[in-house]
């Protein structure tokens, strides 16, 4: 497990951590972004969200790579969600500090554990693709979408249009 030890630091966090905060906060403003589209209905709001979506996948490539673990084990959308999840836990605490403090503290605490997560993960994407190379497995296979007739419990009955809409965006949301 990676641990954050600002101490060892002298406060400051090094680049990757950096990165991790800045892709946290790409998503938070994405969230932002599609939450005022939906208050407003104003489409600017949607560029905006697409503009956050394509600077937030430039620095997941930089961080994450092109590693074959990302769609085998959904890394990439897991990695998303945990630092989302992490930024919105940082803001919780931060609107807590004044009004109750030990609140705020398990907030920051759980920040803290997402972020520790979050490198876990690219630990694991750096284990498997050493995996790979040290016992001569070859390329894995590429991520494939379903198939349309398949729902995303896998089973193969024909699927209704709710649930191929619904699989379009669990598609989407884990691709990117």
């Amino acid at each position: 497990m990676h641990n954050i030890d600002l101490n060892k630091t002298n406060g400051n966090i090094n680049s990757l951590e950096d990165r991790l905060w800045l892709a946290a906060n790409l998503v938070s403003l994405e969230e932002h972004a599609y939450s005022s589209y939906l208050r407003t209905s104003d489409w600017k709001y949607v560029k905006m969200m697409e503009v956050y979506r394509e600077q937030r996948i430039k620095v997941f490539e930089e961080i994450l790579g092109a590693h074959a673990a990302l769609h085998e084990a959904e890394i990439w959308c897991m990695f998303k969600h945990t630092l989302g999840a992490a930024m919105r836990a940082y803001e919780s605490g931060n609107r807590d500090t004044q009004t109750d403090p030990i609140l705020a503290s398990v907030y920051f605490d759980i920040s803290k554990t997402l972020i520790e997560q979050a490198f876990e993960m690219i630990e694991i994407i750096v284990a498997s693709e050493e995996y790979v190379k040290r016992e001569n497995l070859g390329k894995p296979e590429t991520y494939k979408k379903s198939p349309e007739n398949t729902t995303v419990s896998g089973s193969t009955e024909k699927t209704t249009k709710k649930e191929k809409k619904g699989i379009l965006y669990y598609l989407k949301c884990c691709l990117e």
